[in-house]
């Protein structure tokens, strides 16, 4: 059961994955990441910045990686990295001073896990769990979840 903010990010996520699969079962063609970002961005705009939700969508299509961040009256940006919500700013921080272009796998999980743990210890409304996933053109995976408590540094 889900309230608040959790319970709206959870709501357009169901109902756009919903539009997104009636999508392909007529057009029998795999949506573009771009169809997923139109959609959310349309929904959110129509309530105003009522729905609470704000989402970085990304994936992989047939015109490349893409990631958006949608804010919650419909605006997005595209960006080669972004982080939201309340722990935001210590895990731009982190993601600003160590960031480089065409990083390794393992170097780009290793500056998201110490972006959001970051995230998650200067902030008491983060929650206290990190999922990584990989998102590759054919195949996509999670890795382990890792949790962390407020008091570790």
């Amino acid at each position: 059961c889900f309230a608040g903010t959790a319970a709206d990010s959870y709501w357009v996520c169901k109902l756009v994955s919903s539009e997104l699969k009636l999508l392909q079962l007529e057009t029998k063609k795999q949506c573009r990441i771009i169809t997923a970002v139109r959609l959310i961005k349309q929904l959110l705009f129509q309530y105003q910045g009522m729905l609470d939700v704000c989402l970085i969508v990304g994936g992989v299509d047939i015109h490349g990686s893409h990631m958006t961040t949608i804010y919650p009256h419909g605006s997005s940006d595209r960006l080669l990295y972004s982080a939201i919500g309340s722990g935001s700013m210590s895990a731009m921080s982190v993601f600003e001073t160590r960031f480089i272009p065409n990083m390794t796998q393992c170097e780009a999980s290793r500056l998201i896990l110490d972006s959001v743990s970051a995230s998650i210890f200067n902030d008491l409304r983060s929650g206290k769990s990190i999922d990584i996933v990989v998102i590759l053109k054919d195949r996509f995976s999670q890795m382990n979840k890792i949790v962390h408590t407020k008091d570790e540094r």
